[in-house]
């Protein structure tokens, strides 16, 4: 597992809350030292729902091995057991997407890019 590869994975349900849960596709964004040795990968979720509001900590995501464009979800970060991955789909090749994402998870932390 590799940062920037985009997996399946099942995301586990928590009741009462608006995060996404189910099959979705995922951006690892834990470095290659955590995803080397750490039973627990970080993630950015990805969704297909393209129509929702415009946000600094959302990046939308085309091709990179995805069948449908989606929307990086930066403000959804989470930490998954290796067991929740399913199979990787995917790469973010693009140093442009990268950064974007980077930069969406900074403006989550109020961290400056």
């Amino acid at each position: 597992m590799h940062q920037f590869e985009i997996w399946l994975a099942n995301l586990p349900r928590l009741p009462d809350s608006h995060v996404l849960n189910g099959l979705h596709p995922v951006i690892v964004v834990s470095n290659e030292a955590v995803n080397s040795f750490s039973p627990v990968i970080t993630i950015i979720p990805l969704t297909s729902n393209t129509c929702k509001r415009i946000s600094p900590t959302h990046v939308l995501i085309a091709g990179q091995g995805l069948r449908r464009n989606s929307i990086a979800l930066c403000e959804q970060p989470m930490s998954l057991d290796r067991m929740h991955f399913i199979r990787p789909v995917g790469y973010i090749e693009n140093d442009f997407d990268r950064y974007a994402i980077m930069h969406g998870i900074a403006a989550q932390f109020g961290f400056s890019a």
